[in-house]
């Protein structure tokens, strides 16, 4: 039963570190200036 304990809350840690580092997320944007309209379009 004790095992069960320890490897059940080791488990969630695991759980809890991945989830803490699945925030660091970096926003990439990608643009483009052009004409929209007339003869350049």
């Amino acid at each position: 039963m004790q095992l069960k304990l320890k490897l059940t809350a080791v488990a969630a840690l695991a759980v809890l570190a991945g989830a803490a580092s699945a925030q660091d997320v970096q926003v990439v944007k990608i643009g483009h200036v052009a004409p929209m309209s007339g003869a350049q379009a």
